[in-house]
């Protein structure tokens, strides 16, 4: 749990269908007593993290990525998509850690139990996926990635998956940790 600064990097669509909407937001939130300092979008962006990965992601103008994308999954199967996005530093400040959390429009939890990060740097705890924990930080100019793992083999096709008559679209929320 964020207990200093707490900034919000951005809110992805997955989506699992043939298209996705996204929005992304940039706001930030402290407790009353911290030193506040709002991080802009040209300081924290989530980019590509390899050639050849484009098929999985809609992009906007710069490059940077606005919704993941993944359409004909294998629907019996546990499908990993390892080194997939990168959280770049473009500013000057430095970033302890980064939490990132999976969240489905209405109450559809069995997608979200399906989901997890999956990465080097990254720690699992319940329903948040935490990446640099421990003494890394992401300093400016530096890079982390992480990728997204589907199981659809432990607990099966979640229904809203399994029966969608539309795409489904998951919000993939990161917050950046400044302590």
């Amino acid at each position: 749990m964020p207990t200093r600064r707490q900034t919000l990097v951005g809110v992805l669509a997955l989506a699992f269908g043939s298209a996705a909407a996204s929005a992304s937001a940039f706001t930030s939130s402290t407790e009353p007593t911290s030193d506040l300092r709002v991080v802009v979008e040209s300081e924290l962006s989530l980019v590509p993290a390899r050639e050849g990965a484009s098929q999985y992601f809609e992009l906007d103008g710069e490059g940077e990525i606005e919704a993941l994308i993944f359409d004909q999954l294998n629907k019996r199967a546990l499908t990993e998509f390892a080194d997939l996005a990168s959280i770049v530093n473009n500013g000057d400040l430095t970033f302890d850690r980064f939490e990132l959390s999976f969240a489905v429009d209405g109450s559809d939890g069995e997608v979200v139990d399906a989901l997890r990060i999956v990465g080097t740097d990254v720690d699992a705890s319940g329903d948040t996926y935490t990446l640099l924990s421990g003494d890394d930080d992401l300093g400016p100019g530096d890079s982390v990635t992480f990728g997204i793992e589907m199981d659809f083999l432990s607990d099966g096709v979640p229904d809203a998956i399994a029966n969608a008559e539309q795409p489904v679209s998951v919000d993939l929320s990161i917050d950046a940790i400044r302590e």
